[in-house]
């Protein structure tokens, strides 16, 4: 996913930022890459996959197709591995993906491209905050995680496009959700109670005060961590509280299931108190290490929907 997200994410600060080197520095990185999804965005299978926003068609919800994905055969192949990325399980995940992403659609217009990238955006930050199993440490993946801090850029991305290439851009980006999440064997979602209680303080605009704001302490908080993606993370969860902090957000259709609405300060809390890495030289190897603080941990890099992940790596409450 490197050669995917980490141009998307450095492309979105250029263009946040005015900054041509950035730019010129993302596409670079972008056309160096190994190509890890040379199948699925060739451009034939690309207009296989995008046949429902040319038929003007609403396709599924995400959140149905994560459902249909759990019970299909093909995802009973993906085997567990500490690797979740192994060539077998890259192979069938990006299968698995093409096959999903196809019922999925967005139609052209400027209002259906608003509410399915909130769609995206929403339902990215539901994954990522209810992957831990009952009685179990918070879990926060690293792979979903850079789902989430990509998503900060979407809108970014997508105002700087007309209407036909924003729909490309918001499907294909949707495809790599899809694609993460199946490497992780799809797991079920275990939703906490507090991540869908409504933020009473909501996100404050910039020419806000922000006396009383609870998400200055967050904020500062990320700043201060030692691991650079928390940071990252925060802003992302603060834009998507804003897009979905005023009263025009999509509503459901008829048989399609939105996502319900996100507590982002609560995910934000979670993610400042959970994660504090820090980077050392080890002095025997001299190589980088990563080093928890303060009783903090890491980043789950694994396939969470398995038991063998968590007999090895879940710290029981």
């Amino acid at each position: 996913m490197s050669g995917l997200l980490h141009p998307f994410i450095q492309l979105g600060y250029g263009l946040e930022f005015k900054c041509e080197a950035l730019i010129a520095c993302a596409l670079a990185q972008a056309s160096t890459h190994r190509k890890q999804f040379s199948r699925a965005l060739d451009t034939e299978t690309f207009d296989e996959i995008r046949a429902g926003d040319l038929d003007g068609g609403n396709g599924l919800s995400l959140l149905d197709i994560m459902e249909l994905m759990r019970i299909d055969p093909i995802t009973d192949k993906i085997t567990y591995d500490d690797d979740p990325y192994t060539e077998e399980n890259r192979a069938l995940s990006q299968t698995l993906a093409i096959k999903y992403a196809k019922l999925w659609s967005v139609g052209n217009s400027e209002s259906s491209v608003r509410e399915k990238s909130i769609e995206v955006m929403s339902v990215i930050a539901l994954v990522y905050g209810s992957l831990t199993r009952p009685g179990y440490r918070p879990v926060l993946e690293f792979g979903v995680m850079h789902n989430l801090t990509s998503s900060y850029f979407l809108p970014i991305l997508l105002d700087a496009l007309p209407l036909h290439k924003k729909v490309r851009l918001l499907h294909a980006y949707a495809f790599t959700f899809i694609y993460i999440f199946a490497t992780k064997g799809c797991p079920p979602l275990h939703i906490p109670p507090e991540l869908t209680l409504a933020d009473t303080h909501r996100a404050e605009s910039a020419e806000s005060s922000s006396s009383g704001n609870p998400w200055m302490e967050v904020i500062d908080k990320a700043i201060a961590n030692n691991d650079m993606h928390v940071a990252k993370v925060v802003r992302a969860l603060w834009r998507l509280s804003l897009l979905t902090a005023f009263p025009t957000q999509p509503n459901a259709s008829k048989g399609y299931e939105l996502p319900p609405y996100i507590n982002c300060l609560y995910l934000a809390r979670i993610t400042v108190d959970s994660i504090n890495m820090s980077t050392r030289r080890d002095s025997v190897t001299d190589k980088l290490q990563l080093t928890a603080q303060d009783g903090r941990r890491n980043w789950a890099h694994g396939m969470v929907a398995y038991d063998e992940f968590w007999a090895k790596y879940g710290q029981a409450l």
